[in-house]
């Protein structure tokens, strides 16, 4: 619904400019979505999301501008990445997840200047909506048609959005969705690219739907012997159809990735992403700035790697279950001795 163009700025500073497309200007609705966009982007200030400047209208045109990213999209990474016919390394992917994962753990909490809880579900996570700078950090973009709270056009019940192979099993039936499904959507895109491979995508929409709903996702060592088993774990928990049984936010599925980036590649850094861009894109001049923020890399340092999250508690139920028959048994051994008593004293 909209183009964008490289803009600049009176100080020459390079901008992203995206404005709503022209033969759209006479919808009100498609108006009003890009509106919604932009009033719930501006607010957004972290470094794991594309950051937007400004917005207005000039001559009826509709606009606003963005941080502009020197580096490429995941889908443009990916698809060098299948060219050159190599895997992803699994901590460059545990990077890489961390990263999204810290821009939606923000913005899923964003509240309003009064203080009241925006409610953002970006909705549309997947390879070409993340974008790496040149300085090797992954962002979060377009929030086009994210869920907000009291936005101006809402999404009528059992209205379908997003790209059918990376929504979780809600958003394909068009249900009320939570911050649970952007997580199932990250789970869909690392697990791509650890396997190099299409999970739920097939020969059709309706096809791509349904292997959606069905939610079968095969283990990771089927592909994969170099993947820890506790990575397999948690996008085994990540990818659950039922929401209940995923990570209930973003923080909790980060401290999972960073405690398997912590156990297993103690030495890896965000030079290792640096190094595996550089390959992908020799001349794209990936590097490293000492004034880059490293949310993930605090949080990488912050956790205790032998609390993994994918660890289950025994049930309350079960516990309950088996103090119930232990009890029971007591009282039968008890009762039985009452009669033995009785036969030998009669």
């Amino acid at each position: 619904m909209a183009e964008i163009y490289l803009a600049r700025t009176r100080s020459n500073e390079r901008v992203a400019l995206k404005r709503i497309h022209p033969n759209l200007l006479t919808d009100s609705k498609f108006v009003q979505m890009f509106l919604d966009e932009a009033r719930t982007v501006i607010q957004l200030r972290h470094p794991n999301i594309v950051q937007l400047l400004d917005f207005g209208k000039v001559h009826d045109a509709y606009f606003f501008t963005m941080e502009w990213i020197d580096g490429k999209s995941l889908g443009e990474v990916v698809q060098q990445q299948v060219t050159k016919n190599i895997y992803f390394p699994v901590d460059v992917v545990l990077w890489i997840g961390l990263d999204i994962c810290e821009g939606l753990a923000y913005a899923h909490v964003k509240r309003d200047h009064y203080d009241q809880p925006l409610g953002i579900v970006h909705r549309d996570i997947s390879p070409p909506n993340v974008l790496v700078t040149t300085s090797c950090q992954f962002k979060v973009a377009d929030f086009g048609i994210a869920e907000i709270r009291n936005k101006g056009v809402q999404t009528q019940p059992g209205v379908i959005r997003g790209k059918f192979s990376y929504m979780s099993p809600e958003q394909s039936y068009g249900d009320p969705l939570d911050h649970r499904s952007d997580l199932f959507s990250v789970g869909v895109v690392l697990y791509e690219l650890l396997v190099s491979k299409r999970l739920f995508l097939r020969e059709n929409e309706q096809a791509t739907i349904e292997a959606v709903r069905k939610c079968n996702v095969p283990p990771l060592r089927k592909s994969r012997e170099d993947v820890p088993e506790e990575l397999n774990d948690v996008l085994q928990k990540v990818l659950s159809n039922d929401a209940k049984d995923r990570y209930p936010d973003a923080p909790s599925f980060a401290d999972d990735l960073a405690r398997i980036l912590k156990k297993h590649y103690p030495q890896s850094s965000r030079q290792v992403v640096k190094k595996y861009l550089n390959h992908l894109f020799p001349m794209s001049g990936f590097h490293m700035r000492d004034d880059h923020v490293d949310i993930a890399k605090k949080r990488l340092q912050n956790v205790d790697p032998s609390r993994m999250n994918t660890k289950q508690p025994f049930p309350i139920m079960f516990i309950i279950g088996i103090v119930l028959i232990m009890v029971l048994l007591i009282i039968g051994v008890d009762y039985m001795f009452g009669f033995f008593q009785l036969g030998i004293f009669s």
